[in-house]
C-alpha cells in the first residue's frame, strides 16, 4: 500500500496543527490551571478551525470545492465525530491514568490519533468528496 500525495499533505496538516493543539492545551493546563478537559476543548475548537482551513488550502486545494459556509459546515459536522471520539478517548485515559501532565498529554496524543481516523474518513469521503476529472 503506497501513501499518496493527498495523504501526505493531510498528515502534514494534521501534524502541524497537533503541535499548535498541544501547546494550547499545556499553556492553558500547565500555566493558566485551567481543568484538563476544559483546556482540552478549548484548544481542540481552535485546532478544528486549523485543521479545515489547512484542509481547504493545501490538502485538497486540487479538488472541487464547496462554498466556504456549506464547507465549513460539514467539516465541522465531521469534526464534532471525530471530537466525540477523540474526546471520548481522552476522558476515558484521563480517568484511568494518573493525574500528571506526561499521562494528560499522551492522553491527548491517543485522542488525536482517534479522531485523526475519523477526520480522514470523513474528509476524504464526505467533506472534500468532489474530484476533479
Amino acid at each position: 500500500m503506497s501513501i499518496n500525495h493527498e495523504s501526505v499533505r493531510f498528515l502534514l496538516v494534521g501534524g502541524s496543527v497537533f503541535f499548535i493543539d498541544m501547546a494550547i492545551f499545556i499553556m492553558l493546563y500547565q500555566w493558566e490551571g485551567i481543568p484538563a478537559f476544559k483546556a482540552r476543548l478549548m484548544a481542540f475548537f481552535v485546532a478544528t478551525v486549523l485543521t479545515w482551513l489547512g484542509n481547504r488550502c493545501f490538502t485538497f486545494r486540487h479538488r472541487i470545492q464547496l462554498n466556504k459556509r456549506s464547507q465549513f459546515s460539514i467539516a465541522l459536522l465531521i469534526s464534532c465525530l471525530a471530537a466525540g471520539v477523540n474526546l471520548g478517548v481522552f476522558y476515558f485515559l484521563g480517568e484511568f491514568l494518573p493525574a500528571t501532565i506526561i499521562f494528560a498529554i499522551l492522553s491527548l496524543a491517543m485522542g488525536v490519533l482517534a479522531g485523526l481516523v475519523v477526520n480522514w474518513c470523513g474528509s476524504t469521503w464526505i467533506t472534500y468528496r468532489h474530484i476533479k476529472d
